[in-house]
């Protein structure tokens, strides 16, 4: 159970309090966040009611090493040019442009498929640079031993570099992530959380309204990825595909396509999801947490309770826990709780009548003013409302 404490903010101080909720940080921290020290001294920050005060929020796992939140995913795109077997046929703009149609192509030169030893998906790189120092930061701030969160998009890397090709390369790409979540386990001694985080999932199930094929593809491909984490805590981040703090349909393009309404579809997103975690739970692969963003980019959410109704037919397994990230600085303190309240109606369960909070995607698009903003508002549902 989580420590009391007191709460600041906005320079008032509320009440002690016992926390309702646990808090799940997406991912990357804001761009104005220069080193790995500062983002948890951050995330710790949120976590407290003060520092006298100790822990009062508890999460599943401190993020790291996405200290920006479009460049690291260029970074494994652009490692895709050292496949002797793919060539390239489009420049990667992903990172310059944040929109979606900057994103590479590259097609398997006939009859080949790539070399597992010329692949890096740079999981194994990022936590062998960022876990030594993520140990002394967690020691310095007194958070004893937290595990890290370890991003795994390996999917989705896949489909963003070779589109229609992905399937024939599948094997090799999970072949990979397999020897690099060994690396990663056997580095950290098991210290991780690994979060799979798809857009593609999500985007692919709402645009063809939940194509048997497809689901089944990715039912596949998610349950190999997720063997190959050997019984580690693991979760699944329903991802937006938010992009440069815009929802996937409000970019440059995408705009003109009105796409928006078709991706962003509540009964899709939980017919799709509820395919996938019967499935998964079929061959005992349950994750420990689930996340489905509310907020879709810098759109102000609906507070119509209406509007998340259809959340009531949403399975879960009951060991998993549901964050909900529908924090939105577009929101006001009371609205943000109010929000809160509408979710909990709608996705608790008996024993588990509070979901749990988190920002719908990484804080990258977010100057250092808006990713605070949102830990006040974490707080605020956590301790208060």
């Amino acid at each position: 159970m989580a420590r009391k404490g007191s709460f600041t903010t906005k320079g008032k101080t509320l009440p002690n309090k016992t926390a309702i909720r646990r808090v799940f940080f997406v991912g990357s921290t804001s761009h104005q966040v220069q080193t790995l020290g500062a983002a948890m001294n951050y995330f710790a920050g949120c976590l407290h009611g003060t520092h006298e005060g100790g822990l009062v929020i508890s999460t599943p796992a401190f993020p790291g090493g996405e200290l920006t939140d479009s460049h690291w995913v260029d970074e494994q795109l652009h490692r895709l040019d050292g496949i002797s077997a793919f060539r390239r046929v489009k420049k990667a703009t992903f990172g310059e442009t944040e929109n979606y149609f900057g994103l590479p192509l590259y097609v398997p030169r006939r009859g080949q498929v790539a070399d597992v030893k010329e692949i890096n998906l740079l999981f194994e790189d990022r936590v062998r640079a960022i876990y030594p120092e993520f140990q002394t930061t967690a020691k310095n701030l007194k958070l004893g031993q937290p595990r890290l969160q370890v991003g795994i998009n390996v999917v989705d890397l896949l489909i963003f570099g070779t589109w229609w090709w992905a399937p024939g390369q599948l094997d090799a790409f999970i072949e990979r992530t397999r020897m690099e979540v060994e690396a990663i386990l056997k580095f950290t001694n098991g210290n991780v959380f690994f979060v799979i985080e798809s857009p593609t999932f999500k985007i692919l199930s709402n645009l063809t309204r939940c194509r048997p094929g497809i689901l089944k593809w990715y039912l596949d491909a998610f349950a190999r990825i997720v063997r190959t984490f050997q019984g580690a805590p693991w979760g699944f981040h329903f991802c937006d595909g938010r992009l440069g703090g815009d929802a996937l349909g409000d970019q440059g393009v995408t705009k003109k396509l009105s796409l928006y309404d078709r991706i962003h579809h509540h009964k899709y997103t939980v017919k799709a999801s509820n395919f996938l975690l019967h499935g998964l739970e079929k061959e005992e692969l349950v994750p420990d947490l689930v996340h489905y963003p509310f907020v879709a980019g810098s759109r102000r959410p609906s507070l119509d309770r209406d509007d998340y109704e259809v959340y009531r037919n949403l399975y879960v397994p009951e060991k998993t826990q549901v964050f909900a990230g529908a924090i939105s600085n577009q929101l006001g303190l009371e609205e943000q709780g109010e929000f809160y309240h509408i979710l909990d109606g709608v996705l608790g369960r008996p024993g588990k009548p509070h979901v749990g909070s988190a920002n719908s995607c990484g804080y990258g698009s977010d100057d250092l003013q808006g990713m605070l903003g949102s830990f006040d508002r974490i707080r605020y549902v956590s301790l208060v409302a």
